[in-house]
């Protein structure tokens, strides 16, 4: 058979779809990309009140503060969803498809990058209050603060990430929910 015969035929079969087409195939292709979060980027640094910009699987949503009591922050989003903050480390989140608890945290050991241990409660996969050994690693020259968590009895071990800025403040945290999911966090205000 003749190739260039072939390549013409399925190249005009090619012209006959409908552009709909097209236009769902983008859409559905644009739903796998990160999303561009400029806008509400722009919208979060403008708000008068204390906010953060979380990122996880996708989608993106702005949280405002709702309370804080002692360094202990919760913002929350309009749908409900609820996370708490000790200083900047997520302590626990509501309404989440994976739900986290973090109990005995030091902000101070965290301040000073000194190895220490918490427990954590997950929602998915279950993990009941599981002993998690930390420690911290901070690299100069990008401003990177790295906490590993490393689960003995489990094997398991993921890294949270820590973006300071020049003057040592964290402004971006990359922390994780679960062993496969986390959260992209920028704090505004």
């Amino acid at each position: 058979m003749n190739y260039k015969l072939l390549c013409i035929l399925f190249l005009s079969g090619c012209a006959l779809v409908p552009g709909s087409y097209k236009v769902a195939f983008d859409a559905v292709s644009n739903s796998f990309r990160k999303p561009d979060n400029s806008l509400l980027e722009e919208y979060s640094r403008n708000l008068e009140y204390s906010n953060i910009l979380v990122t996880t699987n996708n989608s993106s949503s702005v949280l405002v503060l709702e309370t804080s009591i002692n360094n202990i922050n919760t913002y929350v989003s309009r749908d409900g969803i609820r996370l708490k903050f000790d200083g900047i480390k997520l302590i626990e989140s509501s309404g989440l498809l994976n739900d986290i608890m973090i109990t005995n945290f030091n902000y101070e050991k965290f301040l000073s990058r000194v190895q220490t241990n918490y427990y954590v409660s997950q929602s998915n996969p279950k993990l009941s209050f599981e002993e998690a050994n930390i420690s911290y690693q901070f690299n100069g020259e990008s401003f990177i603060l790295e906490e590993t968590v490393y689960f003995s009895e489990i094997h398991l071990t993921y890294k949270n990430l820590y973006f300071l800025n020049s003057a040592g403040t964290i402004f971006r945290s990359i922390q994780h929910v679960s062993p496969k999911s986390s959260l992209d966090i920028q704090f505004f205000n």
